[in-house]
C-alpha cells in the first residue's frame, strides 16, 4: 500500500475500534498521527473519553478541511456542543456521546438530559438539552422532545434558543399542532430577528399557515 492508503486504512480501523468502545486500542493504533485527519480522529477519541479541552485543541488543530463533508459537519456540531462547557473533563458526557455513536439513542438521550441538569443553560446545559431533544424526536418520543426543546429555548442561552425554538416548532408541525407551531415560529422570529435560522423559520411559518384551514 502507498503511504496515504496505509494511513487511511489505519484510520478506518481506529474508527472501528472507537465504535466498538475499545478506546485504548484505538488510541494505540492512532499513535502519533499528526495529519489533519489524524488530529480530527484524535479529537473524536478525546471526546469519547471525556477529555473536552484536549478534544477542542485537536479539532482546532485539524481545521475545517479534515475528512469528508459529513465528518467536517460532525466536528462543527461537536465544537458547538463542547465550547460553552467550562469543565476540562466530563467523562459521563464522553460515555453518552459514545453510546450515541454506537446507536444506543435511549441511553444517550437520558444521559445527556441528566448531564444538562448539572450545567447552567449558557454553559452547555441548553446545547445538551437541544441534542437530547433531537434524539428524542428522532426516536418517536415526542413528549420528551417537547420538554427538552422548551428547556433549551431559554433567554440565558441566546446562542442555542433560536435552534431550540425552531426544533420545537418543527416537532409541533409533525404532530399537526399547526396553531401552536405558528405561535412558536412567530415568537422565534420576533425574539431573535438576527438569527441565521430566521429564513428557515419563515419557510416553516408559511408551511404552517398553509396547513391551517381558513375559518
Amino acid at each position: 500500500l502507498a503511504s496515504e492508503e496505509y494511513l487511511d486504512l489505519r484510520r478506518r480501523i481506529v474508527y472501528g475500534w472507537i465504535r466498538a468502545g475499545e478506546l485504548g486500542r484505538a488510541d494505540s493504533m492512532l499513535g502519533a498521527d499528526s495529519s489533519i485527519d489524524g488530529l480530527a480522529l484524535a479529537g473524536q477519541l478525546q471526546v469519547y473519553r471525556g477529555d473536552l479541552s484536549g478534544a477542542l485543541e485537536s479539532f482546532k488543530a485539524a481545521g475545517p478541511y479534515a475528512g469528508d463533508r459529513s465528518e467536517a459537519t460532525r466536528r462543527t456540531l461537536l465544537l458547538a456542543l463542547l465550547q460553552p462547557i467550562e469543565a476540562d473533563s466530563l467523562p459521563e458526557l464522553g460515555r453518552a456521546l459514545l453510546s450515541l455513536e454506537q446507536g444506543d439513542s435511549a441511553y444517550a438521550g437520558a444521559a445527556l438530559d441528566e448531564i444538562a441538569a448539572q450545567l447552567p443553560p449558557a454553559k452547555g446545559g441548553a446545547e445538551l438539552r437541544l441534542l437530547a431533544g433531537r434524539i428524542a424526536a428522532a426516536t418517536g418520543r415526542g413528549e420528551m422532545a417537547e420538554r427538552l426543546f422548551r428547556q433549551a429555548a431559554v433567554a440565558e442561552a441566546p446562542g442555542t434558543a433560536p435552534a431550540a425554538e425552531l426544533a420545537l416548532a418543527e416537532l409541533l408541525l409533525r404532530q399537526r399542532k399547526q396553531s401552536d407551531a405558528i405561535a412558536q415560529l412567530e415568537h422565534m422570529i420576533l425574539t431573535y430577528p438576527e438569527s441565521a435560522l430566521v429564513p428557515q423559520a419563515r419557510r416553516a411559518l408559511n408551511q404552517a399557515r398553509g396547513a391551517v384551514p381558513e375559518t
